[in-house]
């Protein structure tokens, strides 16, 4: 097994086939993950490995300083995937030496992890140490199922149709409101411009915009 610092062009495929295997509703590909390590800011300090066994990429660690959109912290995000038929072969937690060695050259204080909830990923952290602070659910909706029409004093709109502005507006209100181990100060237009408008996946003819007595009161993002 090699211990190696990720290559971006080169690596991008095979980091996308491991992120499918350990993350099972996932939607990603090549171009999603060229472009978030591309848009990732320097004041978060990004650092990613990736182990290689058996002539591909089995294992995948990462840190940065949890500070996309606030000031200067000492909390870094470290996280680990392995291929389930190479786990607990020491390879999980040499790709976490690598990641907690970078928090600490970066002076991180405080770590925070996220996993996908399994057996094998909640052992993983808890003998670490990490405890758990929150948890998150995901939803699964079939949109042909659906038959609500919006409220009659309700104007939708495309994203397409607006200025981004005022969508940007509102993902940054709600998203500040929303839970979180580190508190939004900011989200800078250029920056969300970059994460959302420019994401590969992004349709702005399928995204929209609620407008209630002519202010945005609500967006939804595909």
């Amino acid at each position: 097994m090699q211990i190696r610092d990720v290559d971006v062009k080169r690596d991008a495929d095979a980091a996308v086939a491991l992120l499918r295997e350990v993350l099972p509703t996932i939607v990603t590909n090549a171009d999603v993950y060229r472009h978030r390590e591309r848009t990732m800011p320097a004041r978060a300090r990004h650092r990613a490995f990736v182990a290689e066994g058996d002539g591909r990429v089995v294992g995948r660690s990462q840190c940065r300083l949890e500070n996309f959109f606030s000031e200067a912290t000492d909390l870094a995000f470290v996280g680990v995937a392995v291929t389930p038929g190479h786990r607990r072969r020491g390879i999980g937690s040499a790709l976490y030496d690598v990641a907690l060695e970078h928090a600490t050259s970066i002076g991180a204080t405080r770590l925070l992890t996220s996993v996908f909830e399994s057996e094998d990923g909640l052992r993983f952290a808890r003998t670490r140490g990490f405890a758990e602070e929150r948890s998150q659910q995901e939803s699964v909706l079939d949109p042909r199922r659906v038959a609500e029409l919006p409220a009659a004093n309700v104007d939708l709109r495309r994203v397409a149709d607006v200025d981004p502005r005022l969508v940007h507006a509102v993902d940054e209100a709600s998203t500040r409101d929303v839970p979180s181990t580190v508190q939004i100060d900011a989200i800078p237009y250029e920056e969300w411009e970059q994460h959302v408008l420019e994401h590969p996946l992004f349709t702005a003819d399928g995204s929209f915009v609620a407008m209630v007595d002519g202010i945005a009161a609500a967006v939804s993002l595909l």
